[in-house]
């Protein structure tokens, strides 16, 4: 019944015109234990001394709050919608989110937030690095982030209620370097950003960073810069179902005062429920204008704006459109414990792309056999074969995992 209210809601369906109500309260629970009551016409609680995490960790992901008079099913929708943000948030292991009628007055409401702290380590990894989160860093909604690889050692904080505000924090520090075919490090930098910006929504950001790179090596093209960066986020968890229709946006903007240049790099995903497993849809595209060091250059290999197909094109590039489709189709699911089960499936991709450094469009389409494993290991292997417009191919091999213990 709480589903249907809010996929009315948020659908706009004809339904029985009802009452306003009004939420009296948000009783926060840590697994069974209570942490804390926020009442109508009283201040954010502070945590427990006891409890395993701040109140605002859990509030910040919503935008009811105590003395709120909206439609029952608009309550439903947004108690439903953050419960989902809980669940995908990498906070918490299991979230619960329930609206209650109070006994002593039918038109007031109560909401129950049922939260259990993802209080271990996330470990994962991918083809060439690790890294270690601590998602739920000092009981807040803040994290700290190691990555550890061939080419990068990175240490990143993150506070995204900064003293009890809806402000973020956000700082890194980050070693990288190229490799070559020789299997040599050129390149070799060291990177530092600290920013700061309004939370404009529960799952939304604008962080304003000041980002300096210093080089330990020559390198042609790059030298040391400093930039000022506008990092825009948001991020939309599917309501309905757990297997699609996430929705996540990205888009920040740099400017480089020393050298009078710009660079704009955003990207978009959307996964769509189809079956027992879903399409997954991104588009993403970086775009530049001034003379950009060498080192701030979209990479087409390994960046966030990469091609999967075959590596037969430039490595860099000033300017990159990209699309892509993938989908997978699970067939075999086998337990290999009590508590993992194993899924093994065909998965198929396309994509199409255009880059400054080639006028023309790249296009690459690949497939193969996806194997997964579920929490808490959470490991995704692709083993396939990829080819682009001229017919050559090569193998495709990608890995990425978390687990937490």
């Amino acid at each position: 019944m709480r589903r249907l209210a809010a996929l009315c809601a948020l659908l706009a369906l004809p339904v029985a015109i009802l009452p306003a109500v009004e939420l009296a309260w948000v009783r926060v629970l840590a697994g069974e234990a209570e942490s804390a009551v926020w009442r109508a016409g009283e201040a954010c609680p502070a945590a427990a001394a006891d409890a395993p995490f701040a109140p605002s960790a859990v509030l910040s992901y919503s935008t009811l709050r105590p003395g709120d008079t909206l439609a029952e099913t608009e309550l439903a929708a947004r108690a439903l919608s953050w419960e989902r943000s809980l669940e995908t948030s990498g906070r918490f292991s299991k979230a619960a989110v329930f609206v209650i009628e109070l006994p002593d007055d039918p038109q007031k409401r109560g909401v129950i937030v049922e939260a259990s702290p993802l209080d271990a380590p996330l470990f994962g990894g991918g083809s060439a690095y690790a890294s270690m989160v601590l998602p739920l860093f000092g009981g807040r909604r803040s994290s700290l982030a190691m990555i550890a690889g061939a080419n990068k050692d990175s240490v990143e904080y993150r506070d995204e209620t900064f003293r009890d505000l809806p402000l973020v924090l956000d700082s890194r520090l980050e070693y990288d370097n190229d490799l070559i075919e020789e299997g040599s490090f050129v390149g070799n930098r060291l990177t530092g950003s600290f920013g700061l910006g309004p939370r404009l929504g529960p799952l939304c950001s604008l962080v304003l960073s000041a980002r300096g790179c210093l080089p330990f090596d020559s390198v042609e093209g790059s030298s040391a810069f400093i930039a000022i960066d506008a990092a825009l986020e948001y991020t939309r968890p599917s309501l309905f179902d757990l297997r699609g229709l996430d929705l996540s946006l990205s888009a920040t903007l740099s400017a480089y005062p020393l050298s009078s240049a710009l660079r704009l790099e955003a990207q978009s995903s959307l996964s769509v429920p189809i079956g027992e497993t879903c399409l997954a849809c991104e588009a993403g595209a970086g775009l530049s204008s001034g003379a950009l060091d060498s080192t701030e250059l979209f990479d087409l290999h390994g960046g966030p704006l990469f091609l999967r197909g075959p590596e037969g094109y430039d490595r860099e590039a000033s300017e990159v459109e990209l699309a892509r489709l993938d989908y997978g189709a699970p067939i075999l699911h086998a337990p290999i414990a009590s508590w993992l089960e194993m899924s093994l499936g065909p998965f198929a991709f396309a994509e199409l792309a255009r880059a400054s450094t080639d006028s023309s469009l790249l296009a690459g389409a690949g497939g193969g056999l996806r194997l997964k494993l579920g929490s808490p290991v959470n490991l995704t292997m692709d083993f396939g074969y990829a080819a682009d417009q001229d017919g050559s191919g090569g193998f495709v091999f990608d890995a990425a995992a978390t687990t937490y213990f």
